[in-house]
């Protein structure tokens, strides 16, 4: 009887030996497969893993569909190419209408002086009738590309480093103190991005910015940025983001009349598609 029963515990100390199995990993890593397989597992299994390696207690039927999972599971990520294009148009324009000149009216005499070139007069005598029109376009467009594997951080920033004298002045009783400092401003275009691949589709978290001086205004920066979470087709450009923003002033004088609008489009485009 004793020996019969130390048999029996032999035979099941070595069906246990037999459901002890260690996975080599290939391409992942043990946290991008460990929440995966971990509810495949049968009721007193256990998956446990060290460095590339898994170490699975089941049964054999348990076992073998845990490792066809992991053999679709574990593949190398696939690398993508992510595309950004920002683009922006302005458009400014002056329109005005200046009388000057001198006129005499019994011995008493005017003069209007002209502060401004104008784009063409017409003259009556001694005043003119001057007509300002001038127009400024300016355009400008980054095309920015990066390669990132699937579920991977990528980051691109392009541009220039500017540097900026700022002045301040600090009153005390020994009177005023100028001091003076160069500080860098970056001057460009780049994006962050993380890319998520389902079949064909694509889910990317994406903050694209760019920033370049505004014309005629020291000092003053056009800044663009977008904050976005997008799905789309791979191959496929998407606009994710845009402006478009019209300005009008009006001044008034004496004798003349004028007026400058400002018009401004800015636009976002991504594409992303599978490195060969």
């Amino acid at each position: 009887m004793k020996l019969l029963l130390l048999v029996l515990l032999i035979s099941v100390s070595l069906a246990h030996a037999d459901e002890i199995e260690v996975l080599q990993l290939q391409n992942r890593s043990i946290n991008e497969v460990l929440p995966v397989l971990q509810p495949l597992l049968e009721p007193g299994g256990t998956l446990t893993g060290m460095d590339d390696q898994l170490i699975l207690r089941a049964s054999a039927k348990n076992r073998a569909q845990i490792k066809a999972v992991l053999a679709r599971i574990d593949q190398a990520p696939r690398q993508l190419v992510i595309y950004v294009r920002q683009h922006m148009d302005q458009q400014q324009q002056n329109r005005g209408i200046n009388v000057n000149g001198r006129v005499g009216v019994g011995g008493v005499s005017v003069t209007v002086p002209n502060h401004q070139r104008p784009s063409a007069r017409l003259s009556d005598g001694g005043v003119n009738l001057d007509v300002q029109n001038s127009q400024h376009n300016s355009q400008e467009a980054a095309d920015q590309m990066v390669r990132v594997i699937d579920g991977g951080a990528a980051y691109i920033n392009a541009g220039v480093s500017v540097p900026m004298v700022m002045q301040s002045i600090q009153y005390g009783v020994n009177g005023a103190i100028v001091s003076t400092a160069t500080v860098y401003q970056d001057l460009g275009s780049g994006f962050y991005a993380t890319p998520r691949l389902t079949g064909e589709r694509v889910t990317l978290d994406i903050s694209p910015q760019q920033t370049s001086v505004q014309a005629g205004q020291y000092g003053n920066r056009n800044v663009q940025r977008l904050t976005t979470t997008v799905q789309t087709r791979l191959g496929e450009w998407v606009q994710i983001g845009g402006t478009d923003s019209n300005n009008t002033q009006s001044t008034g004088q004496l004798l003349g009349t004028g007026s400058e609008s400002q018009q401004s489009q800015r636009g976002v485009w991504l594409k992303v598609e599978v490195a060969d």
